[in-house]
């Protein structure tokens, strides 16, 4: 099937602005000692610089004056002079709060969250006490102790996969955590005594910064190893230390990350969800550093795919704040992580849809600037073909509906939310034929994408193996009636299949058979009720419910039906036999609670087409009441057609209609053919 309407614009914003940085410079003394280790370090610097320049490069002049190695003096008083600017790059006061503390799992903030407590002391506005800042220095210099030990650890650990995807090592986002607030820690070490400590750390942090292959080729490791770490050091470390090749392999890595990682408009493949809003995490911090380090703005491509990225973790947020199709436990999104995103694009729009999707909380609430009217916001809806994601989002307020739909595997996953996840998870599939098993391909294409101001409608399609047939299924949210639809519909091949034995199997021999099963998991706390003499349901929390209407199936118990629709184990379970090799199974779910909780009613409707009544294994159709209001549906299960129900005249594989109060029908959605 293919939309009738053209795709939405894919056009983005490229905006930008950055807040000069006044600072006051304190004179310090400057001691005339030179450190060895500087000159290593130095030595070092011209290694990479030579690497990356490559073996063409020409070699230096013989009689040239070599540079001059720069005195742990002269680094100290660069660092007593801009220690107020330093301390404005990050709030340190609140260790729970701090900036790496942010999208933490508990077993690794426990970790993390003594080096904040460290960061809060050496960077307080009001100087600690020496025997304070000796704490701190040692335990820098335990850490710098144990650092070989731990990567020996790390080298000898196998990689664990889930779900086809390598799970973050979590000792190597420690280390990696660690190493970033060890890289903060030392430039508030700048008296005499230190030296030592400083140096040893500063070797360590480079040497760590050089690995080539991080733990599990993980891109949260290799976040925080390779870019972070690194361009953390390049905010305060003068340039004759700093090896201005790990700078930009830093930053080539960043850019390599977000093309890999995310789509032009800034959406991950479902496969990274998982470990998006961490990622971003990570990238936050690093471009909070663009006002230090001028390079990070040489690709502005890359620096508003990062922005985009934000945004779409935003259009993936529960009205609770955590992140759609995550299940078990998350917290919701850091409120600091959101104001820092906030104040690097110092947008209009932006901050307009911070204001209504993310909860109003004083950090928020605090940043300067206008936001943006709702109705002028972009559309909180939005689809990858090549992320496979799709989020159907009627509107960016925290309590509007949402279906977000990840079919990049071959259990297609989706979770229907408002207020509460009401379904959560992979979708088993199982279609059987004559007897025999059917089974899906792995990979799922999306055949029709539309979103406006009536309703937002997303089409897949699975070529079933050995070219039986195919499965579409299609989904779709009104962004007025508050209505979603969930339908499948299965269509083989007319052949008949051959007997294992190679001989044809004929009508006469085997009667044809065709059954398709559909289970979802309910989300936590969620059951489903049914009424007694209807095939009504409602799925309820105990507090609130949405009705369930199975519109393919016949409404009164009584009536004979070709179709089931049951919880088992958890789920929600249609099923359906028909002898044939078409079918078609849908459900209505109304998302308003207080419209499910009155009466409704629906019919399933005859189709016409030339005088005669059509099967159902050709066309379906439906009138469904929700309290006053009235909807017609249709799916046609061959090419279309000019048909009639209910009075009503349509040419399309599906309608979606809305009776006014005149008695005619308007269209809400209408696909037709290529």
């Amino acid at each position: 099937m293919a939309s009738t309407t053209s795709q939405k614009s894919k056009d983005k914003k490229s905006t930008g602005g950055r807040t000069k940085d006044k600072t006051q410079a304190k004179a310090a003394e400057r001691p005339a000692d030179t450190l060895e280790s500087v000159g290593k370090i130095n030595h070092k610097r011209q290694k990479l610089d030579a690497v990356v320049a490559g073996a063409d490069a020409a070699p230096e002049p013989a009689g040239s004056v070599a540079t001059q190695p720069v005195g742990w003096g002269d680094v100290a008083a660069h660092l007593a002079a801009n220690r107020r600017r330093l301390r404005r790059v990050w709030d340190w006061r609140k260790p729970t709060q701090a900036p790496l503390m942010w999208e933490l799992p508990l077993a690794v903030g426990a970790e993390v969250a003594p080096w904040c407590k460290a960061l809060a002391t050496v960077w307080a506005e009001e100087p600690a006490s020496d025997k304070a800042y000796k704490r701190v220095a040692k335990k820098v210099d335990d850490w710098v102790a144990q650092l070989p030990a731990t990567l020996q650890q790390l080298s000898t650990e196998e990689t664990t996969q889930v779900h086809g995807t390598h799970q973050s090592s979590g000792a190597g986002r420690v280390l990696g955590l660690q190493a970033v607030a060890v890289a903060w820690l030392l430039p508030a070490l700048t008296e005499p005594q230190f030296q030592a400590t400083v140096e040893r750390a500063l070797a360590a942090l480079l040497e760590l910064c050089e690995t080539a292959v991080v733990p599990g080729d993980d891109p949260l490791v290799s976040s925080l190893w390779q870019i972070e770490l690194p361009l953390t050091l390049a905010t305060w470390l003068p340039g004759e230390i700093f090896p201005t090749s790990l700078r930009g392999q830093a930053i080539a890595l960043l850019q390599r990350q977000l093309e890999e990682l995310t789509d032009g408009n800034g959406l991950p493949a479902g496969r990274d969800l998982p470990r998006f809003v961490a990622l971003l995490a990570g990238w936050t911090r690093i471009y909070r550093l663009e006002r230090w380090i001028g390079d990070l703005m040489a690709n502005a491509p890359c620096r508003d795919r990062f922005r985009y990225a934000f945004e779409q973790s935003l259009r993936l947020l529960r009205s609770d704040g955590t992140s759609l199709l995550r299940a078990g436990r998350s917290s919701s999104i850091h409120p600091g992580m959101v104001a820092a995103w906030l104040r690097i694009g110092d947008d209009s729009e932006e901050r307009g849809i911070v204001e209504l999707a993310c909860p109003a909380v004083q950090e928020l609430v605090d940043v300067p600037g206008t936001r943006m009217k709702e109705s002028k916001l972009s559309d909180a809806a939005d689809y990858s073909e090549w992320a496979k994601l799709a989020i159907l989002r009627t509107r960016w307020k925290r309590k509007s509906d949402k279906l977000a739909v990840d079919f990049g595997q071959r259990d297609v996953r989706i979770e229907l939310e408002n207020k509460d996840s009401w379904l959560l998870g992979n979708i088993e599939t199982q279609i059987t034929a004559d007897g025999q098993k059917i089974e899906l391909s792995d990979s799922w294409e999306e055949i029709c994408w539309q979103s406006d101001e009536e309703t937002i409608y997303l089409e897949i399609q699975n070529d079933l193996l050995d070219g039986r047939g195919i499965l579409q299924r299609q989904f779709s949210l009104s962004r007025r009636d508050r209505i979603c639809l969930l339908i499948d519909a299965v269509i083989l091949n007319e052949e008949l299949p051959t007997e294992p034995s190679g001989g044809p199997t004929t009508p006469s021999t085997r009667q044809r058979s065709l059954t398709h099963q559909w289970r979802c998991p309910l989300g936590p706390g969620v059951r489903l009720k049914s009424a007694t003499e209807t095939r009504e349901c409602w799925l309820t929390d105990g507090d609130l419910q949405l009705s369930v209407v199975p519109w393919t199936q016949p409404e009164w118990r009584v009536q004979y039906s070709h179709s089931k629709l049951t919880t088992s184990e958890g789920r929600l379970q249609m099923e359906m036999t028909l002898p044939s090799h078409r079918l078609c199974q849908g459900l209505l779910i109304d998302m308003d609670n207080k419209r499910s909780r009155q009466p409704l009613t629906w019919q399933t409707l005859t189709v016409g087409e030339n005088l005669s009544a059509v099967p159902i294994d050709q066309a379906v159709a439906a009138r469904v009441q929700l309290h006053r209001e009235h909807f017609l549906l249709y799916r046609s299960l061959t090419p279309p057609s000019s048909r009639s129900f209910l009075g009503q005249n349509v040419y399309a594989d599906f309608y979606w209609g809305r009776f006014q109060a005149d008695g005619t029908a308007e269209s809400i959605i209408m696909i037709e053919s290529e």
